[in-house]
């Protein structure tokens, strides 16, 4: 994970060299928002989960629910080349029941900054990849009745709250995608993509607000996950 890490980062500072030089010579730039829907596996976590869903007699085990986004990117566009930049934020919940009558609510958030390039062979299709910059954070609620194995052994870490270098990662994403466009200049529409990712390890137990006490467990994981978004961009055309 160390070697992924690096070469990320490398990819990163590759890509704002690249996007310096090309601005001067664009032929669109356009502002894109939208939505994206992602599956993340993260192993650590999963196993730390279950150990909240044990100690709290769940009904089922909690997991790690699908993510919900919101997308805001700048899109320069030269030739058979496009470069893209922004900000993304992306959050799950996942409510499970316990044998006692209670319930936990497992949430989750990702906080991401994007640097990608892309290829257009042809106007219509666009394959890329991107570098994230990516912030974890997440917490575990408790309502109702609750066996005191969980009551007592779970609650606020020593750096709760909202902190955006908890659960820093570097992630790389591949993707492939279609542009839509809404007028023949080709300066708006929408982009249609899916996409696949891998990130670097972090510490998802010091990322928790609510941690569960004394967890003998790997305190760390690394991302990998799948995923679908939708844009709409507006621009101007050199």
């Amino acid at each position: 994970m160390k070697f992924i890490k690096q070469s990320l980062i490398a990819a990163l500072l590759f890509l704002v060299v690249s996007i310096n030089q090309s601005i001067a010579q664009t032929e669109i730039k356009a502002v894109e928002v939208g939505a994206s829907y992602t599956v993340y596996n993260r192993p650590g976590l999963n196993n730390y989960l279950k150990a909240v869903s044990d100690s709290a007699q769940l009904t089922t085990t909690l997991g790690s629910a699908p993510s919900y986004g919101f997308q805001l990117r700048y899109l320069i566009r030269k030739n058979k080349v496009e470069f893209e930049g922004g900000l993304a934020y992306s959050f799950s919940l996942n409510n499970v029941k316990s044998n006692a009558g209670g319930s936990i609510n497992a949430k989750t958030h990702d906080i991401g900054f994007i640097l990608g390039i892309n290829y257009v062979p042809v106007p219509f299709l666009f394959i890329g990849g991107q570098v994230i910059l990516n912030s974890f954070g997440g917490n575990t609620k408790l309502y109702g009745a609750l066996p005191t194995a969980i009551t007592d052994n779970i609650g606020p870490g020593p750096d709760a709250g909202i902190n955006i270098f908890r659960g820093y990662s570097v992630i790389g994403r591949a993707q492939l995608g279609f542009n839509i466009p809404f007028l023949v200049e080709g300066n708006r529409g929408m982009r249609v993509f899916g996409y696949y990712d891998i990130g670097s390890g972090f510490n998802f137990y010091n990322s928790m607000d609510d941690q569960l006490a004394k967890y003998s467990g790997n305190q760390k994981t690394y991302t990998t996950g799948w995923g679908c978004g939708l844009l709409f961009y507006i621009g101007k055309k050199n």
